[in-house]
């Protein structure tokens, strides 16, 4: 059963705007060998109004080239590490986005809980056969 479905092409188009969950996916030329793959993030920093879990990485994107990464989600690393591996693998410098003046883009207060929530948006999101197009900000509040 596995094989068979190894094999099949991708069902329906991959490339669109999930604001909901606040992922856009843009590229081209998907589940072929020359397909190039970008997830980009606008959603919010964690869940609910602690934003427990989160991660500084407003605006971050991963990418990928004809199947193989090239700039990755680093993940949690782990819950238990020691602090500074901890706040590192959350803060924004682990993450494909921007550090203004070396800060993260929000600011922890305890291993499950953000005093600061950079907020980002989407402002424009456009994907035709010839190219894609998002444009989005943030904005830095307080929790």
């Amino acid at each position: 059963m596995f094989a068979r479905l190894a094999g099949e092409p991708s069902a329906g188009e991959i490339r669109g705007a999930f604001p909901e969950g606040g992922y856009w996916v843009l590229g081209t030329d998907f589940d072929t060998p020359a397909e190039i793959r970008l997830v980009a993030d606008a959603g919010p920093l964690g869940y609910l109004s602690i934003a427990a879990h989160g991660h500084a990485d407003a605006l971050s994107f991963t990418l990928s080239v004809g199947g193989q990464p090239l700039l990755i989600d680093p993940g949690t690393f782990a819950y238990h590490a020691p602090a500074p591996w901890r706040d590192y693998f959350r803060g924004t410098s682990a993450h494909n986005t921007l550090r203004v003046d070396g800060q993260d883009q929000s600011v922890a207060a305890g291993k499950f809980l953000w005093l600061h929530h950079a907020r980002a948006r989407c402002d424009h999101w456009e994907s035709t056969p010839e190219r894609d197009r998002w444009e989005a900000g943030t904005m830095a509040t307080a929790g």
